[in-house]
C-alpha cells in the first residue's frame, strides 16, 4: 500500500513539473540560467526530502523549498506557484502544518490568473485536504498493523525458542526418568531376587555337604531349591512385564488395559472414569501414572484386602490428577514403605506430588502432575470404563 502511494506521488510530481514547464514554453517565459539553477535546486531538495532525509531535517528541507519557489513565483511567471502542490503532496500525510501553510500562497498567486483558475485551485485544494486526511488515517493504521505484525513475529520467535527449550527439557526429564526407573528396578531386583538367589546358593552348598551322609535331607533341600528358583523366575518375569505399559495401547488407554487384566487376575471390580478433555502426555508421565496405578492397586489388594477400586483421571488446565480409591480395611498408621516413596520419586521428576487420604474404609491416593496449561477443562465430558 505504501509503495503504491509513493509511486502515485512520483507520478503526480512529474505531472506538475510537466505542466509548469509546458506553460513556460508556451508563454515563452524568460527562462535563464538562474531560473534553471533554482528549479534544479528545488527538484534536488524535494527528491532528497522524499527519499533520504529523516524526520529531524524534514521541516528544514520544506522551508528551503518554500523559499526557492517564492523566488520563482516573484521573479518569473506566476504559473510556477503550481510547484507548491508538490509541497502539499509531500507533507499531506507527514506534517499537516507545512501542507496547510502553503495553501494561502497558492491562492494568492492563482488569484492573478483569473477567477476560473482560482476556482479550479480551490477544488484541487479541497480534494487534497480530504485525500490527505484519509491518507493520514490510512497510514496510521498501516503503521499500527506493521507494529502488530512485528510484535507478533517477535512473539512467534520467542514461542519457537520456548518450544525448543521445553522439548529439550522434556527429553532430559525423560532420560532422567528412565535412569531413575532403572535404578529403582535394580534395587527391587536386589531386594527380592538377590536375597532369594543367595539363599539358593547356600542350599546348593548344603546339598553338596549332606548328599553322602543324609541323602534324604539333600533331596529335601534340592526340592526346596527348585521351588525357590521357580519363585525367582516368576518374580523376574513379573518385574520385566511391569517395566512399561503394553505396546499396543498408548497414552491413558494403557491404564484401562492394566485394570482389565488386574480385574481378571485378582477378581477385583474396577471402575475407571475420565473427567475433562484429554490432551497429550509425555511418555515419561504416562509411565509414571501406569506404575503408580500398579502400585496403588497392588497395595489395595495385598495390604487392604480391597474388593473394589475406583480410578478417576482429572484433566485440568494446569495439572493432571489420577485418584485411586479402594474399599480395603485401611490402617491407622500409614507407612511410606508400602510403595508410596517410590510413587513420590516417579512424579517428583515432573514436579508432581502424591496425596494420600485415609478414608472411613480404605485409602484415597492421588497422583498429581503439572502439565503447564496443555489443555482446557470440560467438566461435562467424561469417559467411563471398568
Amino acid at each position: 500500500m505504501r509503495k503504491s502511494f509513493v509511486n502515485l506521488s512520483q507520478l503526480i510530481r512529474l505531472l506538475i513539473i510537466f505542466i509548469v514547464v509546458s506553460i513556460n514554453i508556451i508563454n515563452r517565459s524568460d527562462v535563464n540560467d538562474f531560473y534553471i539553477f533554482i528549479f534544479l535546486a528545488f527538484i534536488f531538495n524535494s527528491q532528497l526530502r522524499v527519499n533520504i532525509i529523516k524526520d529531524k531535517w524534514y521541516p528544514l528541507s520544506t522551508l528551503i523549498d518554500i523559499g526557492l519557489l517564492l523566488i520563482l513565483c516573484i521573479q518569473y511567471e506566476r504559473a510556477n506557484y503550481l510547484f507548491f502542490y508538490i509541497l502539499v503532496l509531500d507533507n499531506v500525510s507527514i506534517n499537516k502544518f507545512f501542507s496547510y501553510s502553503v495553501i494561502p500562497i497558492i491562492i494568492y498567486f492563482s488569484y492573478y490568473s483569473g477567477l476560473e483558475v482560482l476556482a479550479l485551485n480551490f477544488m484541487i485544494i479541497i480534494f487534497m485536504m480530504v485525500f490527505g486526511n484519509q491518507l493520514y488515517s490510512l497510514q496510521e493504521k498501516i503503521e499500527e498493523i506493521e507494529e502488530l505484525y512485528d510484535r507478533n513475529r517477535r512473539y512467534s520467535y520467542q514461542l519457537e525458542n520456548a518450544k525448543k527449550t521445553l522439548e529439550d527439557y522434556s527429553k532430559k526429564v525423560e532420560n532422567q526418568a528412565q535412569l531413575e526407573e532403572r535404578s529403582r528396578l535394580a534395587v527391587e531386583i536386589h531386594d527380592t531376587i538377590g536375597h532369594k538367589l543367595t539363599a539358593l546358593l547356600m542350599q546348593m552348598e548344603a546339598i553338596l555337604i549332606v548328599k553322602e551322609k543324609e541323602p534324604q535331607k539333600a533331596e529335601e533341600l534340592l526340592y526346596s531349591s527348585r521351588d525357590l528358583l521357580k519363585n525367582c523366575v516368576n518374580i523376574l518375569r513379573s518385574t520385566v512385564k511391569n517395566i512399561k505399559p503394553k505396546k499396543h495401547r498408548s497414552g491413558i488407554l494403557a491404564l484401562v488395559d492394566f485394570l482389565d487384566e488386574f480385574s481378571r487376575e485378582t477378581d477385583t471390580k474396577t471402575n475407571f472414569n475420565i473427567v475433562g478433555s484429554p490432551y497429550d502426555l509425555l511418555p515419561g508421565e504416562v509411565t509414571a501414572l501406569y506404575r503408580n496405578l500398579q502400585e496403588a492397586a497392588t497395595n489395595a489388594i495385598k495390604h487392604g484386602n480391597a474388593k473394589n477400586l475406583d480410578i478417576v483421571v482429572h484433566y485440568n488446565h494446569d495439572s493432571l490428577m489420577m485418584t485411586v480409591i479402594d474399599d480395603g480395611i485401611g490402617c491407622n498408621n500409614l507407612s511410606k514403605g508400602m510403595g508410596i516413596s517410590g510413587m513420590e520419586d516417579r512424579v517428583a521428576l515432573f514436579g508432581g506430588e502424591i496425596k494420600v487420604e485415609l478414608l472411613e474404609r480404605g485409602f484415597s491416593i492421588s497422583t498429581i502432575i503439572p502439565v503447564q496449561g496443555r489443555g482446557e477443562v470440560d467438566e461435562n465430558k467424561s469417559y467411563a470404563g471398568g
